[in-house]
């Protein structure tokens, strides 16, 4: 069971982007933490020292361990798709969008192994969960992409297939290749994972004339 959360100090009305910053700070620190010690070992102490404050200082932004975990996550995929549409959104072409996308996928989880490792945990620690936070983002974030995919392929640029298929092939696609590379200790850069799935994956493994020969198959 968590700390109870401490009342609020009397005084002032506390200014919304510091408590913002603050909380980011604490989210910040505890992915870091969890990442490192694991979800059962990581300590609230532990979390407040790294940003400044005190134990119950966390508990007033957040009542319980639980839920700081689950914030900390949640606030990684939120970053994840801030980095994703940040990049993808800085060229027009459609397919060119759904490269660059990719490439900010990848080095994103790169660059911050940490949500890995809460994703992994998450998964161990609460199994009982109807949909994990990383699924959550995923179905959010296809939203933004069925429109792109169908003008593709209402342009003739893309083959015919249902938008929810071609989301989920490259979405998994992608998760797989996030976690190979954690695992192996990132053998592959970003780049080079993200430039194989673009060839491969987008542009098709197969020349127009041996797709045509294999349509039976």
């Amino acid at each position: 069971m968590g700390a109870t959360k401490p009342d609020r100090p009397i005084g002032r009305p506390r200014d919304p982007e510091r408590t913002r910053q603050r909380q980011e700070e604490i989210l910040a620190a505890a992915a870091v933490a969890f990442a490192r010690r694991g979800y059962d070992a990581t300590d609230m102490e532990e979390v407040g020292k790294a940003v400044g404050v005190t134990k119950a200082a966390i508990y007033y932004y957040f009542e319980s361990k639980e839920s700081l975990f689950l914030a900390a996550v949640d606030h990684g995929m939120r970053l994840l798709s801030g980095a994703v549409q940040a990049r993808s959104g800085r060229v027009d072409d459609p397919l060119e969008r759904i490269g660059e996308a990719i490439r900010a996928y990848l080095r994103f989880f790169h660059d911050h192994p940490q949500f890995i490792e809460l994703l992994i945990q998450e998964r161990a620690a609460f199994r009982d969960r109807k949909q994990s936070t990383y699924f959550e983002h995923r179905a959010a974030s296809a939203e933004r992409w069925r429109d792109v995919f169908a003008g593709l392929i209402r342009g003739g640029r893309v083959r015919g297939l249902p938008v929810d298929r071609l989301l989920d092939v490259i979405s998994d696609q992608l998760y797989g290749a996030m976690f190979t590379a954690h695992f192996t200790g990132g053998r592959r850069s970003p780049d080079e994972q993200a430039a194989d799935i673009i060839d491969i994956v987008i542009g098709g493994m197969l020349t127009p004339a041996e797709r045509r020969k294999n349509r039976g198959c």
